[in-house]
């Protein structure tokens, strides 16, 4: 089993034992020490700082598109695709577990990928829409246009990242395995998610 879900099932296994003996000895505690009990404690601690970035991060985030875009949806959208792309990799990723254990370290990378490449992406699609718009196309030919073209760019893009991750899986370490699972679910996630979702709600 992996370090992580040792340190999880010891502490379960801890936990009656330590009331027990706090029942008996007030002042007591029991805990875990050593290399890997620190290191989820670290991780944990990364995904919990990495949580609150993004509550601080979307809506700046969220305001500075509206400033550039100066239309509601077309802020939105974007972000929006960001955190769906988290959502979809990390669900995936828990799917994943049942075979394949991953360390928690995971989630950091979904997080800050799954902004950087939901928003990056769909702002590629969402531009070359307004663009189309601007020289007349009605909705749907505007967002065909969008798809074809923005499309192929956000294909390459997705595909160089992806293999930069691949590369991670033959490094025989859980730690980078898990950031290149994480980073190969969110990168698949946010292209699937600007190339076909996001100009059908565009066109509507």
């Amino acid at each position: 089993a992996p370090p992580d879900m040792v340190v999880q099932r010891l502490r379960e296994t801890m936990r009656p034992i330590a009331a027990r003996l706090h029942a008996r000895h007030p002042g007591s505690t029991l805990r875990l020490t050593g290399t890997p009990a620190l290191n989820f404690d670290l991780r944990r601690a990364s995904s919990a700082e990495v949580r609150a970035a993004e509550a601080r991060a979307l809506p700046l985030t969220a305001a500075l598109l509206l400033l550039a875009f100066g239309a509601v949806g077309a802020a939105l959208l974007p972000v929006a695709a960001g955190v769906l792309a988290i959502g979809i990799a990390m669900g995936a990723a828990v799917a994943l577990t049942r075979v394949w254990p991953l360390s928690v370290s995971l989630e950091s990378v979904v997080s800050m990928l799954g902004l950087g490449l939901g928003i990056d992406y769909a702002l590629l699609m969402v531009s070359r829409f307004r663009e189309a718009r601007a020289a007349g196309r009605s909705l749907e030919a505007a967002a065909e246009e969008a798809a074809v073209q923005a499309g192929r760019t956000v294909a390459v893009s997705a595909l160089a990242v992806a293999i930069g991750f691949l590369g991670l899986l033959l490094v025989p370490l859980g730690e980078l395995r898990s950031v290149a699972v994480g980073g190969l679910l969110v990168v698949v996630a946010s292209a699937l998610l600007a190339t076909t979702l996001l100009p059908a709600l565009l066109a509507v």
